[in-house]
């Protein structure tokens, strides 16, 4: 029964309040500053895997690339990795994780109810990272090794 913006624990650049833990415990929601956190503590990237942070993945399923600097981020964040790591947040109430497995060369979909899916969402992400990459590479901001 703590204060809303108590401050319970930092994890890297991640400050997380009572308002963004209680839910994991009340109804069994989870904030997106929380997967960042858990994603940092847990040392997600490596040199052969990536994370996307769930503002980023917002962005990507929504189409708001913004300027070159954004797109090379996320282009930075696939070249040369073996796996990709997005958040997706379904209908405000749920978190699937869509995973770019470069090494078998698919989308891979990690959903614990298979049958609340958004696949436009799904598409919207694998399109507009592309286009992260290949707008990068065109403008010389990243190299692809063959």
């Amino acid at each position: 029964m703590s204060y809303d913006h108590a401050k319970v624990v930092q994890i890297g650049d991640h400050v997380l309040t009572a308002k963004q833990l209680r839910p994991t415990i009340t109804d069994g929601f989870i904030f997106d500053e929380v997967i960042n956190a858990y994603v940092d503590f847990s040392n997600v990237e490596t040199e052969e895997s990536s994370f996307i942070t769930t503002f980023q993945a917002w962005k990507l399923a929504t189409n708001n690339l913004g300027d070159e600097r954004f797109k090379k981020i996320i282009a930075d964040k696939c070249v040369q990795r073996h796996l990709v790591f997005v958040p997706m947040n379904i209908n405000n109430n749920h978190w699937a994780l869509l995973v770019l497995n470069f090494i078998k060369k698919e989308v891979q979909i990690l959903n614990s109810l298979s049958e609340m899916r958004d696949e436009s969402k799904e598409k919207a992400l694998v399109q507009s990272i592309q286009t992260c990459i290949e707008s990068s590479r065109n403008d010389g901001l990243v190299n692809l090794r063959v």
